[in-house]
């Protein structure tokens, strides 16, 4: 499917166009509607090219074992070069602290950070963390703006659940700490409305306990209980096979894309991680990436650990 050709919308700002907070009113506030649709438009034409190349080495394999190491860096990085011009492109009326709407605070979600020191961009990894904990900031706005995280749009939670498995991987760090844990809370909030957040919450917390994560102490209380409310109302019995596991399908998808300079294509570089995992544990395979499946898994053997 080729992307499609428009034209963009006109940008009259419209006195008309304002939003408000339903169902309690507030003050109305320009909604710059054209303004979003307009920049939307513009990153999922990057996002387009990011899938076709992505798509063309996840289905060809003579187009993966074409890729060297360089070129898939290479190409990288021209994306987040074109995305960084995106977001600094923005029109005035879009730019962080100007009006605040929900939908243009979900636009600010899809971008990256550019704000960030360059010192945090010196890896792909440095560059995943900024962004989430930009992301925690936006979300800390819609808090302070509106009050009632639970009332959060359901997609917000894609945004928060990417963010997540990312700081999982930093936890040593305060900052990213700190960020896990009102993530958490925030998503929390949104499981007790929306069945997709309580899948993706479990997601988290059993990623976290296949890598042998020790989580934030703040944060335990809450994936305990939670992990009780789960078992108690039989959570994965509400799941399809629709919603993958972000974490275990990146570093899936990675493993058989690719190897970095150096690296060997044997798998016998993680003997490590490998031998700290407990032989009952699920193994981590694009296949069993898949929501229901991965947390069925977890679920039994956490019944079995239970029963010994």
């Amino acid at each position: 499917m080729r992307p499609p050709k428009r034209a963009y919308l006109p940008i009259d700002h419209d006195p008309t166009d304002t939003w408000t907070t339903y169902p309690y009113r507030s003050q109305r506030v320009p909604a710059h509607r054209n303004c979003v649709h307009n920049q939307s438009f513009d990153l999922h034409l990057i996002m387009y090219e990011v899938i076709q190349f992505l798509n063309a080495g996840a289905q060809d394999e003579q187009t993966r074992n074409s890729r060297s190491y360089s070129k898939v860096e290479r190409v990288t990085i021209s994306f987040y070069e074109r995305l960084t011009h995106w977001s600094r492109s923005l029109p005035e009326c879009l730019k962080e602290g100007q009006t605040w709407t929900p939908a243009v605070i979900g636009l600010h979600y899809l971008k990256v950070h550019p704000s960030a020191p360059a010192s945090l961009a010196s890896s792909a990894q440095q560059q995943c963390i900024s962004s989430a904990l930009a992301v925690r900031d936006l979300m800390n706005t819609y808090r302070s703006k509106w009050r009632r995280i639970e009332y959060q749009p359901v997609e917000y939670m894609q945004f928060i659940a990417v963010c997540l498995f990312v700081l999982l991987e930093d936890l040593d760090a305060p900052r990213s700490s700190q960020a896990f844990v009102e993530l958490s809370v925030i998503a929390r909030s949104m499981a007790r409305r929306y069945q997709l957040a309580r899948g993706i919450l479990r997601l988290v917390q059993l990623s976290g306990r296949e890598q042998n994560i020790v989580l934030p102490e703040e944060a335990q209380q809450l994936y305990q209980e939670f992990e009780l409310e789960w078992f108690r109302f039989g959570g994965v019995e509400q799941f399809s096979s629709s919603y993958p596991n972000f974490s275990l399908s990146m570093r899936s998808l990675a493993a058989s894309n690719s190897s970095p300079p150096g690296g060997s294509d044997d798998g016998n570089d993680d003997g490590n991680s490998t031998k700290q995992r407990n032989d009952n544990q699920p193994s981590l395979t694009l296949s069993g990436a898949e929501l229901d499946l991965f947390v069925r898994r977890w679920d039994d053997v956490l019944k079995i650990d239970n029963e010994m």
